[in-house]
């Protein structure tokens, strides 16, 4: 009707109703309706309803009801025509899936605008290595760059009324949440974040209905170790808590469409969480997912009814507690209400972080794939210091973690080349793969050969949290070591090879503990902190790798014992192998890289060579272990990386 006749100047349910209400008032104060309105709304049916004898009104005031009458028809109509429209399945057809984005460089954490025609992502471009902000209207043009400088720029979500884009940046200058015009324009600093961007994936930001705040995953104060989901203004940075889930990890909220409610991950880490939901007012969270499975991003549906998510559950797994492990997998969906997760039936194995558009039907993700190998250099002993590195293990998926045997002949390693990540051995020269586990857990790696040769310590999440298992080198069952229901990773073998160290946060904090390796009562170790520890050669020292904030770094301490010493500051656990002849590790805040080791008697690093680590990750190692004679190393980079915003059509 609306359609059809030209003459009718309603657009809408709504303006309908509204000249309804004007008719009423000018009826009541008995005046005649205006021509053109009700008057050409009666027009457009071919006679009223005769009125009862009774109830005729005078013929005053006859014309005056008869085209209230006539009104109430078209209204009644044309409003149950909307509400019919609004209420019917839309015939969307099936789910189609398009490129947004196809240029070099990396994208990732995609964000419609509030109509749902542009969306707001990361991009590093190739040109300058750099993550900024840009936005691209869908359909058209090229990507507008609204951030800029030495920065690293993510998480971008669109105020309520498009005007602005809030995103966290990690500077030189510390981290912080800003502010920027979604047209361009000078950037504003809203406040400090507290909680150090180890992984992207452990913090998030969203709006909140009233435009004036973020909703943010962080520490609830500068001086608290708690972190929970918290209100900040906009205006002045202040905060307000909303919730402090227990565990150490909360991330990625995302606000319901309706306002009322918060989305977020929380548990033990970004590679093992589950969803929750709480009222943005406060109150206790809710669970949604029971099964500890990996989750890189998630997003409200349209009609709040879903949850929409990224996760490794069901397909290949990612690189777990790996840095720069995106952990990419499949979408699902699952009831806000609860239930089991279902296959959305879209995105493939490489789906990683995702938006859906409140408006237009279109659901955004990024399409991930990385390709990590492990190459050899010449170690600390080596006459041939100056020989190129070459790729010794190499595939399409996943290669890293390396640990060579005690012989120098075989090399146990991570792969997901079979479908998940799980401990392949192989000859030295990358030959002769065999895969000696098949837990199809949602993280398994760091192995480590026992002194004599004959076992291999790893860590696995087959129970749902970390736990240290063993294995025989030539294949058999794998045999659980820790049974706590915490994070127990990063395995070592204690020089006689009678106790395996590993990381603990079953009592809060991380801890070095060792058990038996033949099974049996879990010791706790450290007292201040510790990560992963090797003892020395002459069992006197035990070497601590610690990840706490402030703290990160080698420390040792005795090894019966006592207070720990840092030794030097900022390594990890990928950075470093404990060589029977020293401790070599990679100095990454050298540029090139540098090759030391450092000597068990005097703590003195000497440097010997410089280590390439590409240009993908250039920063980072994803393992490293010296042979035993000293004259080669294995190391794992990042080989290839490349990532796009797909975009899914008649998504609802």
């Amino acid at each position: 009707l609306l359609e059809k006749d030209r003459d009718l100047r309603y657009q809408s349910a709504a303006d309908l109703r509204s000249e309804l209400k004007r008719l009423k008032r000018d009826t009541d104060s008995g005046r005649t309706p205006a021509t053109g309105s009700a008057t050409a709304a009666v027009s457009a049916f071919p006679s009223a309803p005769a009125l009862p004898e009774a109830v005729r009104a005078p013929a005053s005031k006859r014309a005056v009801w008869l085209g209230v009458v006539g009104f109430l028809v078209v209204a009644g109509a044309v409003a149950a025509w909307f509400a019919l429209k609004k209420q019917a399945p839309q015939s969307a057809g099936p789910l189609k899936v398009v490129p947004f984005t196809s240029t070099a460089g990396s994208k990732s954490d995609p964000a419609f605008s509030p109509d749902g025609n542009d969306l707001a992502f990361v991009w590093q471009n190739p040109k300058d290595g750099h993550y900024h902000i840009y936005r691209k209207l869908i359909g058209a043009g090229t990507p507008l760059q609204l951030t800029s400088g030495d920065s690293y720029d993510l998480n971008p979500v669109w105020s309520p009324d498009g005007r602005y884009i809030a995103f966290i940046r990690a500077s030189a200058q510390g981290i912080g949440y800003y502010l920027v015009p979604s047209l361009g324009g000078p950037e504003r600093k809203i406040a400090d974040l507290y909680t150090p961007l180890v992984y992207t994936e452990g913090h998030g930001i969203d709006w909140a209905p009233d435009g004036k705040h973020l909703v943010a995953a962080d520490k609830i104060s500068s001086s608290s170790q708690q972190s929970g989901l918290v209100l900040i203004s906009v205006e002045d940075g202040q905060r307000k808590t909303i919730v402090t889930p227990p565990g150490p990890f909360v991330a990625s909220p995302k606000v319901s469409p309706d306002g009322s409610t918060v989305a977020f991950l929380q548990g033990k880490g970004f590679f093992a969480p589950d969803i929750y939901l709480v009222p943005l007012t406060g109150g206790n969270p809710k669970r949604i997912t029971q099964d500890n499975q990996s989750i890189s991003g998630m997003a409200w549906t349209t009609d709040g009814k879903e949850i929409v998510f990224s996760s490794s559950r069901g397909g290949l797994r990612g690189l777990g507690r790996i840095p720069g492990g995106r952990g990419a997998g499949g979408l699902w969906r699952v009831s806000a209400a609860g239930g089991p997760p279902e296959p959305l039936g879209a995105g493939g194995e490489n789906a990683a972080a995702l938006s859906v558009s409140r408006h237009g039907n279109r659901l955004a993700y990024v399409n991930a794939r990385s390709d990590f190998n492990i190459w050899q250099a010449a170690g600390p002993d080596s006459s041939a210091s100056k020989a190129a590195p070459a790729s010794v293990i190499a595939s399409t998926m996943f290669d890293v973690a390396p640990d060579y045997s005690p012989d120098g002949k075989r090399i146990a390693f991570a792969s997901n080349r079979g479908g998940t990540l799980e401990i392949w051995v192989c000859d030295s020269d990358g030959s002769s793969p065999v895969q000696l586990t098949s837990l199809g857990a949602a993280d398994t790696g760091t192995p480590r050969w026992s002194p004599d040769g004959k076992w291999i310590a790893f860590d696995s999440r087959k129970e749902g949290h970390g736990d240290i298992y063993v294995i025989a080198a030539e294949g058999g069952s794998p045999r659980r070591l820790t049974h706590e229901s915490a994070e127990n990773n990063i395995p070592s073998w204690s020089r006689d090879g009678k106790w395996i160290y590993f990381s603990s946060d079953r009592n809060g904090p991380w801890q070095v503990w060792k058990v038996p390796a033949q099974g049996g009562t879990e010791v706790q170790v450290t007292q201040e902190g510790g990560f992963e520890a090797f003892e020395s050669p002459d069992l006197k020292t035990l070497y601590i790798i610690r990840n706490d904030e402030g703290h990160a770094g080698l420390w040792k301490m005795p090894i019966g014992g006592g207070h720990e010493t840092q030794l030097v500051p900022g390594l990890t656990y990928n950075d470093l192998d404990w060589w029977t002849g020293a401790i070599c590790y990679v100095d990454l805040s050298k540029n090139p890289h540098e090759l030391n080791k450092l000597d068990y008697v005097t703590d003195r690093a000497r440097r010997f060579g410089t280590l390439d680590l590409g240009t993908f990750a250039p920063d980072f190692l994803f393992g490293f272990s010296v042979s035993s004679d000293g004259k080669s190393l294995l190391y794992a980079r990042l080989d290839s990386a490349e990532s796009n915003l797909m975009l899914v059509e008649n998504f609802h």
